[in-house]
């Protein structure tokens, strides 16, 4: 099973708290596992790992382009190619049931791949909106020494009333 564990956090709170429920539905399904029998409850199961795996990817990339990151595009393919995964992997089941084609797919395309684009891409993504809240900080605290505002880059990950680490 996936948990988050302290080298997935981002420190991004929009972006780890959707991972924490990006590997629920990632969880739900490794956990519907082979059963034949549960056809209806993995294909919903599916059905919501996908939604939610969209809900995530746009989230995200909506913070990128507040943010002014400089590789959104090539994040944007890799997400593509995610969704594509997950689509291949709906088709798998739902032709064919819980078979070893399904089995790799989950666990090569679907689980070691989020992990690795955490590990990977998504760090780099956080380490552009830390740098991006350090620089914003400390102009702010230049401008005005005894202001607390918290800076736009720390607003911006903490999209849709998420609370940050500033808040």
């Amino acid at each position: 099973m996936l948990a988050l564990t302290s080298d997935l956090m981002t420190h991004v709170d929009m972006i780890d708290r959707q991972h924490i429920v990006l590997f629920e539905r990632i969880n739900a399904v490794i956990a519907m596992g082979g059963c034949a029998a549960c056809e209806n409850e993995t294909e919903s199961t599916l059905r919501l790992l996908a939604a939610y795996t969209d809900k995530h990817f746009s989230d995200e990339e909506e913070l990128m382009g507040r943010c002014g990151y400089g590789y959104i595009d090539w994040h944007k393919e890799m997400h593509r190619w995610y969704v594509a995964e997950i689509a291949k992997l709906q088709s798998e089941y739902a032709a064919n049931g819980p078979t070893e084609t399904y089995g790799k797919l989950l666990e090569n395309s679907i689980v070691n791949w989020i992990v690795k684009h955490i590990l990977t891409v998504d760090m780099v993504l956080a380490k552009h909106i830390h740098k991006l809240a350090l620089k914003e900080e400390s102009h702010h605290a230049a401008e005005a020494p005894h202001a607390s505002a918290a800076s736009p880059a720390v607003a911006a990950a903490s999209a849709n009333g998420e609370p940050s680490a500033a808040d």
